[in-house]
């Protein structure tokens, strides 16, 4: 593997469209019609894992570019900056549910699980354990934010070890995704268990998009924007492959197909139809949509009750509107404030995450 940083370090718009058709679809994936049986319609939660091939280039491709320009690597710098993005609208729920449940709702069905399983939401430790409240896309944070503490001081401290470690956990999350292993973990985790280590076998985007960022010479080869479409399509094509397929080599080849995506859309040309404004706006807001989506939906469905059976397109296309609507609140009152603070810590990085 090649360990140069990737020479263009610019934003990528594409990459903001892109994360607005990923959140898209995990907010179809939990706000969807439930009377739909083709397989498609149930894979919305592979857009988590394009986000996660996402992070990996981004993350990797900015420390690279920091020791390039200044011949080392910041890296309580790099946690403050990560720490401003992500950490004022999660406490910030965390915080609101806590006083929700300990002063008005304190004998709610959900109090009990919220305040169980708050100490590990509250760590970043929620992919450790089977959640037992609405919060459980919390796992999926937790991934990225261990994937931010332990990856980073890899690249700016250990680079001879950065290659080997990522044939190690990408041969691991391969082996997990085909089920080499599945009889010791069902032995030694149980069912539960067993459910839960599927959700951290998502280590292979994280690869993914690393080793793009640390592979230019193949970056430069998928990073041409007619492929985007194809890339898509692939992806979408494991998504509806028939229940029959084990799920891990579906999520498997979306992962792959995920990752040909996100180069397509990092060259020196980026894909149109993925840059387009409307994208742009919703991708830069996807992080608040997608901590957001399952309260909206919550509320949408109190005000006109869908049981699982008749819920229709309406509720998905309500849910989304709302999201967007609090996504965009979000964005203007809690996160933009902290998120001009980051410059404070910041040493001339190009690019934005």
């Amino acid at each position: 593997m090649n360990l140069q940083v990737a020479e263009d370090a610019r934003y990528y718009g594409a990459l903001d469209g892109l994360r607005a058709l990923s959140v898209l679809a995990v907010v179809w994936n939990h706000a969807r019609p439930m009377g739909l049986s083709a397989p498609l319609a149930s894979r919305g939660y592979l857009g988590v894992d394009v986000f996660f091939v996402i992070s990996g280039f981004l993350i990797t491709m900015l420390l690279l570019r920091e020791e390039q320009r200044h011949g080392n690597v910041r890296l309580g710098s790099f946690w403050a900056r990560r720490a401003l993005r992500l950490w004022p609208l999660w406490y910030g729920i965390l915080i609101t549910l806590s006083a929700l449940f300990l002063f008005v709702l304190p004998n709610a069905a959900m109090a009990k699980p919220f305040w169980r399983d708050l100490p590990w939401n509250a760590t970043y430790t929620s992919n450790f354990i089977v959640p037992g409240t609405f919060l459980a896309l919390s796992w999926s944070l937790a991934l990225e934010e261990q994937f931010y503490l332990v990856w980073p001081p890899i690249v700016a401290r250990l680079r001879s070890a950065a290659a080997p470690v990522l044939l190690f956990l990408g041969g691991l999350s391969v082996a997990l995704h085909l089920g080499l292993f599945d009889g010791l973990i069902l032995e030694w985790f149980g069912r539960d268990g067993a459910r839960n280590l599927a959700l951290r076998a998502t280590l292979l985007p994280f690869v993914l998009g690393c080793s793009l960022a640390l592979a230019p010479g193949v970056l430069a080869r998928l990073a041409r924007p007619a492929l985007a479409l194809p890339w898509l399509l692939v992806l979408l094509g494991c998504a509806a492959l028939p229940d029959s397929v084990a799920p891990g080599q579906i999520r498997l080849g979306a992962q792959v197909a995920a990752a040909g995506l996100v180069a397509a859309c990092v060259g020196p040309r980026e894909p149109r139809w993925l840059s387009v404004r409307p994208l742009r706006w919703i991708g830069e807001r996807a992080y608040g949509v997608y901590l957001l989506h399952l309260f909206c939906l919550q509320l949408v469905t109190s005000f006109r009750p869908w049981n699982h059976g008749e819920r229709d397109f309406t509720a998905f296309a309500l849910v989304a509107l709302v999201s967007l609507g609090a996504a965009g609140l979000s964005y203007r009152f809690i996160e933009r404030p902290f998120l001009q603070l980051k410059d404070r810590f910041r040493r001339g990085t190009t690019g934005r995450r």
